[in-house]
C-alpha cells in the first residue's frame, strides 16, 4: 500500500508547469507513434531508431531546459550541441569519429535535399538518418517544452509535424 502511494505520488506530481510525469510518457509515446512512418521510408529500423532515440532525447532535453527555466536560445543552443555531441552516435553510417561528426553537421543542411531527390529506400546512402534524428528530437524538445509550460493543447502539434 505504501509502495501504491509512493509511486502514485511520483507519477502525479507537477513537474514545473501543469504537466507531470505521466504526461510527458504519454507525449514520449505519442511522438514515437508518429515516428513509425519512418519504416516505410528507410525500408528497414535504422530511421525509426534514429527517430525513437530523438524522441528519448528530446523529452529529457525539454525536461532538464525546462527545470533549469532556459529561454528559446540558450535551449536552441542545447539541442545543437547535443546534436552535434550524440548524432554521431545515434545515425547509422556515418563514418569513423573525426568524419562523422562533419558528417552529421553536413547532412543537417543537405539530407532535406538528398531525401527528395534519392530513390527509396534511404537506409543505403550515408547519412539520411539524419533527417529521422533530427526531426524527432526537435519535436520531441518543442512538444515537451510546450508540456511543461503548461500548454498541453499545443504540445499536439509538434507530433502531427513528425507525421
Amino acid at each position: 500500500m505504501r509502495a501504491v502511494r509512493l509511486l502514485r505520488r511520483l507519477l502525479l506530481t507537477d513537474l514545473g508547469g501543469k504537466a507531470t510525469v505521466v504526461d510527458l510518457l504519454l507525449a514520449t509515446c505519442t511522438l514515437v507513434t508518429a515516428s513509425v512512418p519512418f519504416l516505410a521510408v528507410y525500408g528497414d529500423a535504422t530511421g525509426l531508431l534514429a527517430a525513437v532515440a530523438g524522441v528519448v532525447t528530446g523529452v529529457a532535453l525539454a525536461w532538464a531546459t525546462a527545470t533549469r527555466r532556459l529561454s528559446a536560445l540558450p535551449t536552441v543552443a542545447v539541442v545543437g550541441a547535443v546534436h552535434g555531441a550524440l548524432g554521431p552516435f545515434v545515425v547509422p553510417g556515418v563514418g569513423s569519429w573525426p568524419g562523422s561528426v562533419r558528417t552529421v553537421l553536413a547532412s543537417t543542411v543537405t539530407v532535406w535535399r538528398d531525401t527528395l531527390t534519392l530513390a527509396l529506400p534511404l537506409s543505403p546512402y550515408a547519412g539520411t538518418g539524419v533527417l529521422a534524428w533530427l526531426t524527432a528530437l526537435v519535436c520531441a524538445v518543442a512538444a515537451g517544452r510546450l508540456l511543461l509550460a503548461g500548454h498541453p493543447h499545443l504540445a499536439t502539434v509538434p507530433p502531427l509535424v513528425l507525421l
